[in-house]
């Protein structure tokens, strides 16, 4: 799968259900945050996204889900996908450059 470098930091480029996806993770690596920073925020700020629209809550189904998305070999049961209006909803909840310069 190809990547992407997005200021400085390589991420693999996700699609899911006709949309391009990125995943908490990767927000927590783009944006320099301790892991599970963007998980903490997206849940308390979980009323203001709308599912299918904003996210999606994925079931891996297995090793090779793992690898398509670039899942952590031991990722559970499932896996949120932000979308880009997502993404745009949760990144105000971060409060750094990276933020301010994509909110534009």
């Amino acid at each position: 799968m190809d990547n992407i470098e997005i200021y400085g930091t390589n991420l693999r480029i996700k699609e899911f259900a006709g949309q391009r996806v990125v995943t908490l993770a990767d927000i927590d690596a783009l944006h320099h945050r301790a892991p599970g920073t963007a998980a903490r925020n997206f849940s308390e700020n979980r009323q203001r996204f709308k599912e299918k629209k904003d996210f999606f809550i994925a079931v891996i189904t297995g090793d090779s889900f793992r690898e398509k998305y670039g899942l952590h070999p031991k990722a559970r049961n499932t896996v949120t996908f932000i979308t880009e209006s997502g993404y745009f909803l949760l990144v105000k909840t971060l409060k750094d450059d990276l933020a301010w310069k994509v909110q534009v």
